[in-house]
């Protein structure tokens, strides 16, 4: 997802937004909470990011356990 910022496609696949994936179970390993929230908010935007770089249509793929980044009300106001 790191590679597309400023990039624009016509169709955007994002795969395996799975749970321990997005976020990464490493990125949040912080025991400071003022750390893990913007380690959080920082993964959340990345997500965002990569499929706003869709000018028509934009997917999400996940298998087994998905992401709780695609939990209803996850993303409160910011969709």
């Amino acid at each position: 997802m790191h590679r597309v910022k400023g990039l624009e496609f016509d169709c955007m696949i994002v795969a395996s937004v799975n749970a321990d994936l997005v976020p990464p179970k490493a990125a949040l390993d912080s025991s400071d909470p003022v750390e893990r929230a913007v380690t959080e908010l920082e993964e959340r935007s990345l997500l965002y990011v990569a499929l706003t770089r869709a000018r028509r249509e934009a997917h999400l793929l996940s298998y087994g356990e998905p992401s709780r980044y695609l939990a209803p009300g996850h993303w409160g106001s910011v969709i």
